[in-house]
């Protein structure tokens, strides 16, 4: 594939405004991932060594174009974009829980958390950074919830294996341990 399709590449992501898919790209360019996979990687290298403004990011099998850091201060005073909204301390908390736990009940977050979670579990849905991922084998088949891709953009995360290690992370994340729920 040719600097062409990189290019090509390049346009749809910068005019998406979203990630998109790499399936997608396969299947308009009729190549396979491996191929398209070298062209964002080589696409990824030249942005890295020109030191260009943007930057390429992959979320799961979504690629999109983002903001250099070095640059997301002249970006902010330049445009003024609206302050993201913040996360209480409780939705932080519970999406703590889900990311490291899921999928998860309700009434397990609730158990760790020592309080109802209803309402934050319904603005964290709302905000679609969580969403129910299935249901519980156990008895009156729970709801499970779990991260969604939003999420992962949201704190600039490939993957869930990206989140820190607890360890690591030390008094920051308090997680109790419990025994693991049977879903």
């Amino acid at each position: 594939m040719g600097q062409d399709v990189s290019a090509a590449m390049m346009a749809v992501m910068f005019a998406s405004g979203e990630p998109v898919s790499i399936a997608g790209f396969c299947q308009y360019f009729e190549s396979d991932r491996v191929t398209i996979e070298e062209s964002l990687d080589g696409l990824a290298a030249w942005l890295d060594e020109a030191r260009a403004g943007v930057m390429l990011q992959r979320t799961g099998d979504r690629v999109t174009l983002i903001t250099r850091p070095d640059y997301a201060q002249a970006v902010r005073d330049m445009l003024h974009p609206p302050i993201a909204v913040t996360l209480s301390q409780a939705a932080l908390e519970t999406l703590c829980i889900i990311a490291y736990r899921q999928p998860i009940p309700r009434g397990d977050i609730e158990r760790l958390r020592g309080v109802s979670c209803d309402y934050t579990i319904q603005a964290l849905t709302n905000k679609g950074l969580i969403a129910v991922v299935g249901r519980s084998q156990a008895l009156g088949r729970a709801n499970l919830y779990g991260t969604t891709p939003k999420f992962l953009e949201h704190f600039g995360l490939a993957t869930l294996e990206d989140l820190p290690d607890r360890d690591t992370l030390g008094g920051q994340l308090h997680l109790p341990e419990v025994e693991e729920v049977a879903v």
